[in-house]
């Protein structure tokens, strides 16, 4: 439940009530957790990155109105409507309804919105779980989120007194599907039982949508009709941006946004709030092994997560001796691994890791196959990190390989006999991290093993 996202003002009429889209102008395991996100990835110790910034500057705040108001002296009249963030509130103490896994998912399905089949989508867990009460976004891989409390003041411009006041709770929620070329941006208002004084009937909210960059937004894709605000309930806008990234190893990134104010007959409406994550969205068609375009949140580097009691033990057992040996990759406070998509320099990074023994490299035991870390395909693997000057590769005591020697450091490699359908597993599972995270040229990545 709930949904919040940042505020900047734009100076747009959004006095204009009729709904308008104002449209982008785009420019000239298994072995491994897919998405990193939910109760699975909470359980692997994997969190949402925080992007300290500010939910709303709120530009035109109860405080501005006051100004206002004092400068006009006694010409000002009638009753005008203000917004301001209640700090320092414990968002996780704060009820709200359980997650429902993958109905962001099912919501993307079809990119077009219809006010008949319109249903909110509700934010998993974690977003209220790690909210710090400022409104600061919070990233996975597939999905952003911001929580705040607001409050709605009711101001007198004759007496300048507030006569009515009410607390809001503010979820902003942003959502990707790695196969689908448009995503779910939702801002959600819930009234806060009991916060209400004064005379508080009548609040309306409206909003609008649009979208910068990469993207359109067809005015069939949003929907945020002028609505009340119940105290029971949610009043909530939805858009669903599509990206304009078509051509084969097209990348581009688009910015969603929505404005929204306050309303009340009678009175002069609130100050215009934007509901915008930081970094965009990125699409691309530029991920190999994947056919057309899908949708990813850039900011957060995305963790391959392997289990020591799942499927391929030995092959994160590997994992785990390489990471602990200092090698790269180590989630989350490790240098990240980089994705490398040239199919000529990872065979190179496997020869060189793993030589056969007619080559004078290592035998290989019956029913073994040599895995090498870092993965052949990132610009760590034993060739690309160092092709003049070979850095030496270490292995540990049960990878059946006497040819090297143990080793430390975060230069070099490892190598290791594990089981041959272990290793093909573990490869398979990386394959599948690669496409659900859309790992594209030069993203960097973690690498998490579990028990």
């Amino acid at each position: 439940m709930r949904i919040t996202f940042r505020a900047s003002l734009v100076g747009m009429a959004l006095a204009l009530l009729p709904l308008q889209a104002v449209a982008a102008q785009p420019p000239g395991n298994t072995e491994a957790s897919s998405h990193s996100t939910q109760a699975a990835a909470e359980k692997a110790g994997i969190k949402p990155i925080p992007v300290v910034k500010s939910a709303s500057p709120n530009p035109q705040s109860c405080s501005k109105l006051q100004a206002r108001i004092r400068s006009r002296s006694s010409q000002a009249t009638g009753t005008a409507l203000c917004t301001d963030p209640v700090r320092n509130v414990k968002i996780s103490s704060l009820p709200h309804a359980s997650a429902r896994p993958g109905a962001a998912r099912e919501h993307l399905k079809s990119s077009r919105l219809s006010a008949a089949g319109r249903t909110r989508v509700p934010l998993p867990d974690w977003c209220y779980d790690y909210a710090d009460g400022s409104g600061n976004w919070l990233f996975f891989r597939d999905k952003a989120c911001a929580v705040s409390v607001w409050e709605l003041k009711l101001v007198d411009q004759k007496t300048r007194k507030q006569i009515g006041r009410l607390e809001y709770l503010r979820d902003d929620y942003l959502f990707t599907e790695y196969k689908t070329s448009a995503w779910g941006h939702q801002l959600s208002i819930d009234w806060i039982e009991g916060s209400e004084t004064g005379d508080t009937t009548g609040i309306l909210l409206q909003g609008q949508g649009r979208c910068e960059g990469a993207c359109k937004l067809p005015s069939e894709n949003v929907e945020f009709p002028r609505q009340p605000v119940k105290t029971k309930g949610y009043a909530y806008g939805q858009i669903n941006p599509e990206s304009t990234v078509t051509e084969s190893g097209a990348v581009g990134t688009g910015k969603s946004s929505i404005i929204f104010q306050f309303l009340k007959p009678g009175a002069k409406p609130s100050n215009l709030m934007l509901s915008e994550p930081g970094g965009g969205i990125r699409c691309d068609n530029a991920t190999p092994g994947i056919s057309g375009t899908g949708c990813v949140v850039p900011d957060y580097r995305p963790v391959f997560q392997v289990s020591r009691s799942g499927a391929n033990p030995e092959f994160a057992r590997h994992l785990s001796d390489a990471l602990a040996s200092g090698l790269p990759g180590a989630y989350p406070d490790g240098t990240p691994l980089t994705r490398m998509t040239d199919r000529k320099k990872a065979r190179r990074n496997g020869d060189r890791a793993c030589p056969q023994a007619s080559k004078g490299g290592y035998p290989r035991p019956t029913g073994y196959s040599c895995d090498e870390y870092p993965f052949r395909s990132t610009w760590e693997g034993a060739y690309t990190q160092s092709p003049n000057t070979p850095a030496s590769g270490r292995t540990f005591s049960w990878c059946q390989i006497k040819k090297l020697n143990p080793g430390t450091g975060a230069k070099g490699w490892s190598a290791c006999m594990i089981k041959e359908g272990q290793n093909s597993g573990g490869g398979t599972a990386l394959k599948k991290f690669y496409l659900e995270n859309r790992v594209i040229e030069k993203d960097k990545f973690f690498v998490s093993v579990i028990d």
